[in-house]
């Protein structure tokens, strides 16, 4: 059963086309992701905090502490010990990846689960996790297809080397 990290703009829309009702801005709506209880995946979080803080920030603490107690009692999210990766970071830093944000912490999450299990995944549609070198260049088509290239330099970097995959929600679904 694949073990998948989620992005916190990912869950915000999830929240907002979910709870407020809004409309999905992804390139596909992600709540059969959260919202799938056959336990077809797993929704890992660092043991940290880190991850669970972002989701959280952006929507109703409220609401979101309901919601991840039920979902952690019920099995669908696990906490894992994540390594920082120093030599993973500095490959992605040397591609463009940003220094200095939390965003490295998905991928430190999703390798973690590749080193115990074989493979991880990060679900996400930040073009930070794709082509960050190209994020002031592409509009909004030339966005969705950098996503769902292979040849995206950090989503080949990860896939060849990583056993990490990331892909965008509808690649994903």
């Amino acid at each position: 059963m694949p073990r998948i990290t989620i992005d916190a703009n990912i869950f915000k829309n999830y929240y907002e086309e979910a709870v407020l009702e809004g409309p999905c801005c992804l390139t596909k709506s992600s709540k059969p992701i959260f919202e799938d209880t056959s336990l077809r995946h797993i929704l890992i979080l660092d043991d940290g905090g880190i991850i669970e803080h972002e989701w959280k920030e952006p929507i109703c603490s409220e609401w979101f502490d309901a919601w991840i107690i039920e979902r952690m009692t019920n099995g669908h999210i696990e906490l894992v010990p994540t390594n920082n990766h120093p030599d993973l970071s500095k490959s992605l830093y040397n591609l463009g990846f940003p220094k200095g944000e939390r965003d490295i912490w998905y991928i430190r999450v999703a390798k973690t689960c590749a080193e115990r299990t074989g493979s991880g995944y990060v679900i996400t549609e930040d073009i930070d996790f794709f082509a960050p070198k190209q994020k002031k260049t592409a509009k909004a088509e030339g966005r969705i297809k950098l996503m769902r290239s292979k040849s995206a330099p950090i989503k080949k970097y990860l896939r060849k080397n990583e056993h990490i995959e990331i892909l965008c929600v509808k690649d994903y679904l």
